[in-house]
């Protein structure tokens, strides 16, 4: 007869290997995450200012106050919201060079539900329990598929904040994705994409989506987790009809405000001009007759934009919220309330609270020969964009008793470079601001003043202009002096009512505190 066998010893023998597999599982896990947290903070970039503003209003639609880093790094192929407590926000090197701001946005707001859910602590225990029971395949499976039904009440979650036109688009966003970005697991991560043959249910669950829905998949991904942990089983999934991503491409790429009309050769543009020295192409929109306008597109190497060319000087106003400190305007309205035919964003304004209201102007505004808001007392503000009242474009450092004397009639402050001064031009390099949208004012020798709005941070419309490009689009339309404006996200021109530029904020018009007008006529704005 063979020997007894040993319960204890049996025992013994299964805890330690089952203690050695938990070991070394927990070891896998500290090691790949410590890894890569470690090289993110050596080599990942600091996020540019349209991406942290962008962050910051995906965060107000979702009334989330929480501090998130965004780091931009080479070592991930897919945005990803790592770490177990305090997540990071992970975008792949070269990502947003390849995306418009709408993707950007669905991106950031995919991630960021993640973390208003706190579904980091949900995937930091269930990669716990993995260790625990890293024997049993069922629950590896379980939490598979958990992993699956936590992207889709995300996705449902993200589509009850959006417009219901806006909705479609989150799912091309998604493939779109999948066409310029791989998926990537570690244990930390909580990644939006998943295998393609997974993503075909996300994607039909979202082009099905109705609000109200939200709930109803949250609550029953809920009660699956309950249930994969409890008795580790889940339903099978239901198949699907392949997607053609081939149909969502041409609408991913379209840049925002596409249907503003600017620039599409449907308003009678005629043929086209070159200045091969700037290499500033522009076509001309025929404005309506008689009203002293002149509009005409432009495209530089990088750039798309607008100028305007009013001849009366003294038909441009510089008008200010009726809510200083509480609220500022859009153009749209600034043009609608003072019955003007036209409009650009003009001066500065501080932010104190983070609002993004544009409610405070910077320095000094004059409006019809009245200083209407003074923030700098006394002192010598540094730059001062005004008319005076023979016409004349000023550009010069200005305390609110120069204005007097000057006989400033319309006035904003911002202290962005000057680029042309009484003819000569005066930036060096390419102006060291970068590139971005821009919006400039400059005046010619015959009195013509000229309204620049540039296009930007929209890769499939344009990238935006440097100082250097601002300045050489004036020197296109002869100016003598002219000065860059507020621009970013600021940047519009309206004309009739309607806003003629590509706006590059996905959220539509920026509220700020003041705006260059132009009046049918000379005379007072109302």
């Amino acid at each position: 007869m063979g020997r007894p066998v040993d319960a204890g010893q049996m025992a013994l023998s299964a805890l330690l290997v089952w203690l050695a597999g938990a070991m070394l599982f927990g070891l896998y896990v500290i090691f790949v995450n410590g890894r890569l947290f470690l090289r993110v903070e050596k080599t990942a970039r600091e996020p540019q200012e349209f991406e942290r503003e962008l962050l910051e209003r995906s965060k107000r639609i979702l009334n989330l106050k929480a501090d998130i880093r965004l780091r931009i790094s080479p070592l991930v192929r897919m945005p990803v919201l790592f770490g177990f407590l305090r997540p990071t926000l992970l975008l792949p090197a070269g990502l947003p060079d390849q995306i418009n701001p709408h993707e950007l946005k669905h991106i950031f707001l995919h991630e960021l539900v993640h973390y208003r859910q706190r579904d980091f602590l949900v995937n930091g225990l269930m990669v716990f329990l993995k260790g625990i029971y890293w024997f049993d395949p069922l629950v590896w499976y379980a939490f598979y598929l958990m992993r699956q039904d936590i992207e889709m009440a995300c996705d449902a979650r993200v589509l009850s904040h959006l417009d219901p036109t806006e909705r479609s688009h989150y799912g091309y966003t998604m493939i779109h994705l999948l066409q310029i970005a791989k998926p990537q697991g570690f244990p930390g991560g909580m990644g939006i994409l998943g295998k393609p043959s997974r993503m075909k249910r996300r994607i039909i669950m979202i082009s099905s989506f109705k609000k109200g829905s939200a709930m109803r998949v949250a609550l029953g991904v809920a009660l699956l987790m309950v249930l994969g942990v409890i008795l580790l089983t889940r339903a099978p999934n239901s198949s699907a009809e392949s997607l053609h991503t081939s149909q969502a491409q041409g609408a991913n790429l379209k840049s925002a405000g596409a249907d503003s009309g600017s620039g599409s050769g449907k308003d009678g543009h005629s043929a086209l001009g070159v200045n091969t020295q700037n290499n500033v192409v522009s076509k001309q929109v025929p404005a309506a007759p008689n009203n002293g306008i002149r509009i005409q597109s432009i495209q530089g190497q990088t750039f798309k934009g607008e100028v305007m060319l009013i001849k009366d000087p003294k038909r441009v106003k510089a008008v200010m919220t009726n809510q200083p400190g509480v609220a500022g305007e859009r153009i749209t309205s600034f043009v609608k309330q003072t019955g003007a035919l036209a409009g650009i964003n003009a001066g500065g304004f501080n932010d104190p609270n983070g609002k993004g209201n544009g409610s405070f102007p910077e320095g000094l505004t004059v409006h019809d020969g009245k200083l209407v808001y003074n923030s700098a007392g006394k002192a010598v503000v540094h730059q001062v964009i005004g008319i005076d009242s023979q016409g004349k474009l000023i550009i010069a450092p200005m305390s609110a008793d120069e204005l007097v004397a000057k006989h400033i009639q319309e006035a904003v402050t911002f202290y962005g470079p000057t680029l042309i001064k009484n003819g000569t031009p005066v930036i060096e390099g390419d102006g060291g601001i970068g590139i971005a949208p821009r919006t400039g004012i400059g005046q010619t020798a015959d009195g013509t003043i000229i309204f620049v709005v540039i296009d930007g941070r929209q890769p499939t419309w344009s990238w935006g202009a440097t100082g250097r490009d601002l300045m050489n689009v004036f020197l296109e339309y002869h100016a003598i002096n002219a000065v860059n404006l507020d621009g970013g996200s600021s940047t519009e021109m309206v004309y009739q009512g309607k806003v003629i530029n590509h706006l590059w904020d996905i959220f539509g018009e920026r509220r700020v505190p003041t705006a260059f007008v132009v009046m049918p006529q000379a005379g007072k704005a109302s």
